[in-house]
């Protein structure tokens, strides 16, 4: 880890001092840039990413020596981290060198790209990649537990991996959520999400993941999960690497790709070796991993296989729709791309299926008339209020019915508690793990509330000179004009909005060009006005002399994303807290 470190080190003095003698710095930093865009430039490239991730590796190696294990596990879980490393140094030696000296230092960098010089940009990497990296030591413990039989026999390997998988999901989740921010407000294009390949490589893991950590639950009561979960985990370690090879190995288009097959083929063959490793470990440890199954799905049990074997049929689905360019030539005889709406349409129905599981576990105590009655009720009362379509009315009955379900387990707390006053009734939320579960769900359902809002979004592009009204919805929003400015070797143009409601002023939102030297395309500074409700969204597509091309939207319920996000992260690390109560 010092050695990674002093590694690292060095190339962030580089980038800081400007020191253009190493090509890596003059490709992706610049004279003028902030430092803290030079320090973000770190993972900017291929060979500074990769680095990254090997440093994160090696802090991890460093945590597990912390951890009080016994000494030969630590050691063994070490050994199998440090063969991963080494592959990282083989292709950071011998493929792509960060330190590549250039023959003569050039007197400026060509600095780094417009779009990646924003704060989204400074943490969205370092987090998915330290959500990659802590997948390796559930790996390493289930790898132990199948190949070290003699000396690991009563390894609980769910237990111990437990905690290192929350902390690998929320690092990723966040970085997944975080990447969306990003997309959200400096692309452009007025969404989150793109079904892209390389977004989809990060989701991958995530919904694998997912699915472990519900049948990680029933492990200790139905033996019959444990070889279920040995290849969940192998999975999602191996969809890790995989998502790295998509990103580097350019077998598919995405914009946020490094196209470099000589890496790329590295990485397919390490692919190759931990599928191998694992297959291996599935079939020698077959009977430690056997065991007699629970048959009946009719119960809470049953509800969490249902949706983790959902959550795996999600990510099958779009694993095929990315893979298609490359599974469809041998039957079809060309490449075939799909586009957003197949994931859309093809995973939806699943995505609703995991929102009435989540509903159906908080009312498993009531009758089925009751539970159809309030549905009924739910789609009844949403039809009045004005919703209309078909598939948000079922998305809102289920998010609202599933989060009724939270906080009617919440209430039986208060009750139960009520005559010891509310100090006990904090005191178990607060110390009470399934509580903490419970908010973690609430934040999905609120992300998912947020997301069906995406049915309602509008659009308008519109041509206006100063002194003219935009009108979008409930809203009027005023064009003044347009406001060029010249900022050190770049140049922006820029323009504000003022947004009425209700013939009153509410607010002002801006949006502006810029023209950097080195890039031929002008990056967009979108203009985003947020309420509770929706977000007016904001970008200056184009002039003419004084008359300006507007896109602007109405985003509904995009801050619930966001809310639920948060709600997650906190019940996330609720759960991982270390109290001594009772789970």
């Amino acid at each position: 880890f010092f050695m990674v470190a002093i590694a690292a080190y060095a190339l962030w003095y580089a980038l800081l001092t400007d020191n253009f003698l190493f090509s890596y710095v003059a490709s992706y930093s610049k004279g003028e840039l902030a430092w803290y865009y030079k320090f973000s430039a770190f993972w900017a490239g291929q060979a500074g990413s990769l680095l990254l991730w090997l440093l994160i590796l090696s802090a991890i190696s460093v945590i597990v020596n912390a951890v009080r294990y016994p000494i030969r596990l630590s050691i063994e879980i070490n050994c199998i981290i440090h063969a991963i490393r080494s592959f990282f140094l083989l292709i950071l030696i011998v493929v792509t060198p960060p330190f590549h000296l250039l023959p003569t230092a050039p007197l400026d960098g060509s600095g780094l790209n417009p779009m990646l010089q924003s704060i989204g940009m400074i943490i969205h990497p370092p987090i998915i990649f330290v959500g990659f990296a802590l997948f390796t030591v559930p790996f390493a413990f289930v790898l132990l537990a199948v190949y070290g039989r003699s000396s690991h026999s009563s390894l609980n390997w769910d237990v111990l991996s437990r905690p290192w998988l929350l902390w690998a999901w929320l690092t990723l989740t966040a970085g997944i959520v975080t990447g969306g921010q990003w997309a959200y407000t400096e692309l452009g294009w007025g969404g989150y999400w793109t079904w892209d390949p390389v977004e989809n490589a990060s989701l991958f893991p995530w919904l694998t993941s997912t699915a472990l950590l519900h049948t990680l639950i029933l492990q200790r009561r139905d033996r019959g999960m444990q070889l279920c979960n040995y290849l969940l985990i192998c999975t999602t370690f191996i969809l890790t690497i995989f998502g790295t090879f998509i990103t580097r190995s350019g077998i598919l288009d995405s914009v946020h790709a490094f196209s470099d097959s000589r890496i790329g083929q590295y990485f397919f063959y390490m692919i190759l070796v931990l599928l191998s490793v694992s297959i291996y470990g599935a079939l020698v440890g077959r009977h430690q991993l056997s065991g007699r199954k629970s048959s009946s799905l009719l119960c809470k049990d049953g509800l969490i296989k249902i949706t983790a074997f959902v959550l795996v049929v999600i990510s099958l689905i779009i694993f095929i729709g990315t893979m298609m360019p490359i599974l469809s030539p041998p039957f079809l005889g060309r490449a075939v791309s799909v586009q957003e709406d197949f994931y859309n349409t093809s995973t939806i129905p699943f995505w609703l299926i995991i929102l009435v599981t989540m509903g159906i576990c908080r009312f498993l105590s009531t009758s089925m008339g009751t539970l159809l009655a309030s549905v009924a009720l739910t789609m009844i009362l949403l039809w009045i209020s004005g919703i209309r379509h078909y598939l948000a009315i079922l998305s809102f009955t289920t998010c609202i019915l599933a989060a009724a379900g939270i906080f009617y387990d919440y209430g039986k707390l208060v009750y139960r508690t009520r005559e010891k006053g509310w100090n006990t009734a904090l005191a178990a939320l607060f110390t009470t793990k399934r509580y903490h579960a419970h908010l973690i769900h609430l934040g999905i359902i609120l992300m998912a509330f947020g997301i069906t809002g995406s049915i309602y979004n509008q659009e308008k592009l519109a041509v206006v000179a100063p002194g003219e009204t935009v009108s979008i919805g409930s809203y009027n929003l005023v064009y003044s004009g347009l406001t060029p400015v010249s900022s050190g070797s770049y140049t922006y143009v820029a323009t504000t909005l003022d947004v009425i409601k209700n013939n009153r002023t509410i607010g002002k939102v801006g949006s502006k060009k810029i023209f950097h030297p080195t890039y031929r395309q002008p990056a967009a500074n979108i203009g985003v006005f947020s309420r509770l409700r929706e977000d007016v969204y904001f970008n200056l597509a184009g002039w003419e002399h004084d008359t300006a091309y507007l896109q602007v939207s109405i985003k509904p319920l995009i801050t619930w994303i966001w809310l639920g996000s948060y709600i997650l992260y906190i019940g996330t690390i609720m759960l991982l807290w270390p109290y001594k109560q009772s789970h």
